[in-house]
């Protein structure tokens, strides 16, 4: 009977061992998946730097580029108040009736051509700047192309961590109900050593009357004794393969302190993205006040061009212009004002198209904010992932009473040291994710200050159609006027000759 519950548990055994050797191919399956999930994170890292890099050049070249628009608009402005002085000094002076040899109207046609010139060159500046603009949309482009890219790989990763997890659950059920059966085993044993013990004292007792039957009980306590460091051979290898579980602990260290360090990774991206959000603010301001100026420009030009035409009418229709000087002097003033609103339309046109690049700015913010929130929640699911794994292979080795006290002191500190990494990591998500929310709503504000902006230009739009259907109108009224002119002259001319042919 003995020997039958021995062989029974001998039996069990090398089942207990089969299954740890079942086990240790399953863990070392799952290492080798670890590390192929380490080396594509790590990969992904290098291609989120090379994008920072990318995003750090674009930025530098936009920032030229708007210092490069501020400077020509500021030559601009210079150019045509130096114009309009030279201009208003000449006629002036041909006014005051100074410009006997015809001189001072030459120098004035000589001031027109010139600074048709420098705007010619300013307008050929600008056009290279609203071409370096295009290029630098195309890599804006580029950008989001790759963090789509980047998006499609991070969400292939989070598949391979959520199969991860399943597997480490699995494993672990697994080294659970071995441990258990571990345990049963243990328990049996005792409970045939006990037996065992009473059986030889029963031998021993029959010793004294019997030699034959202590020859037996010896044999079969041998073969027992035998079977018995057999089992307990097998039991320090179970030893063994427990303390592999002390291994398994550090990969899920490693593993926490990955996650710890792609979730700082995105922290920082999330930064430099609310400091692109900072830079389009500004630039956004640049243009607002821009608009404002144009519009006052706008508003000035028309009002000096119509209050020149009413004088200049006025004094034609009084009978001034016996030279045709005053007819000529309007019509200087049409073509001055059709340049000046010519002008005033192409600044409004960069404007529109600076208005375009910043909302396009805006939704890229908007898409690459998105993008990190979702990164973020799925890298702390992680780290919750590894913590719940940490908590169950901590209850593990402490239900298994194979450790020593010493060795189970040391796992302890470790799992403590990575309980407190791990809060950390997740109070370091709980504020990214925060300062990503005040991000959005920066990001809302810009846009609505977008919207306001193209709306405004969207009327100086209008105002300046108007002012062209003005200058129409007056175009036409100074025709109507020359031409009732004409026919004045030409009765006058008529009255003349009648007077003359008498004589």
């Amino acid at each position: 009977m003995l020997q039958q519950q021995v062989d029974e548990l001998d039996g069990a055994n090398k089942k207990l061992v089969v299954k740890v050797a079942a086990l240790d191919e399953q863990v070392d399956v799952l290492s080798k998946a670890r590390e192929s999930l380490t080396a594509a994170l790590r990969q992904e890292t290098l291609r989120a730097e090379s994008a920072v890099a990318e995003v750090s050049s674009t930025k530098l070249a936009l920032q030229s580029e708007v210092e490069k628009s501020s400077r020509l608009e500021k030559e601009i402005d210079a150019s045509a108040q130096a114009h309009v002085k030279q201009v208003k000094s000449l006629e002036e002076r041909i006014k005051r009736g100074e410009d006997l040899t015809g001189e001072l109207q030459r120098e004035l046609e000589t001031a027109r051509i010139n600074h048709e010139k420098a705007l010619s060159g300013l307008q050929s500046q600008l056009k290279v700047s609203e071409d370096r603009v295009s290029d630098l949309s195309s890599t804006i482009e580029r950008h989001e192309e790759e963090l789509r890219t980047r998006q499609t790989t991070i969400d292939g990763l989070k598949e391979d961590v959520s199969s991860l997890t399943s597997q480490a659950k699995e494993l672990t059920h697994q080294l659970e109900e071995s441990g258990r059966l571990n345990h049963e085993a243990q328990e049996e044993l005792r409970g045939q050593l006990s037996e065992q013990q009473i059986a030889l004292v029963k031998a021993e007792q029959l010793a004294s009357s019997t030699a034959k039957t202590l020859e037996q009980a010896e044999a079969s306590n041998r073969l027992l004794q035998q079977q018995v460091d057999e089992l307990d051979g097998a039991n320090k290898k179970l030893v063994v393969k427990v303390a592999a579980l002390d291994e398994q602990v550090d990969v899920l260290s490693k593993a926490r302190e990955s996650l710890t360090a792609a979730l700082r990774q995105e922290t920082l991206r999330a930064e430099s993205a609310v400091a692109e959000v900072s830079s389009t603010k500004l630039a956004l301001q640049s243009e607002v006040e821009k608009s404002s100026r144009l519009e006052k420009e706008i508003d000035a030009s028309a009002q000096a061009h119509v209050k020149q035409v009413k004088s200049l009418e006025e004094r034609i229709k009084r009978g001034e212009d016996l030279t045709g000087e005053l007819q000529r002097e309007l019509e200087t003033a049409r073509i001055n004002h059709e340049k000046a609103l010519s002008g005033l339309q192409s600044q409004l046109k960069v404007s529109e198209d600076r208005v375009s690049d910043l909302s396009s700015t805006i939704e890229r913010h908007e898409e690459e904010l998105r993008t990190r929130q979702t990164t973020i929640d799925g890298l702390k699911e992680d780290v919750s992932s590894l913590t719940s794994q940490a908590k169950e292979l901590t209850h593990q080795l402490e239900e298994s009473g194979r450790l020593n006290h010493e060795a189970q002191e040391e796992l302890r500190g470790q799992l403590s040291e990575q309980q407190i990494a791990l809060v950390k990591a997740e109070q370091l998500a709980s504020s990214t994710a925060k300062t990503l929310e005040q991000a959005e709503a920066s990001n809302r504000l810009l846009q609505q200050q977008v919207d306001e902006l193209d709306g405004a230009n969207k009327k100086l739009v209008v105002k300046v159609a108007a002012l062209d259907e003005q200058v129409d109108v007056l175009s036409k009224a100074r025709e109507s006027l020359t031409a009732a002119l004409r026919q004045e002259t030409l009765r006058a001319e008529s009255a003349v000759a009648e007077v003359s042919i008498p004589s």
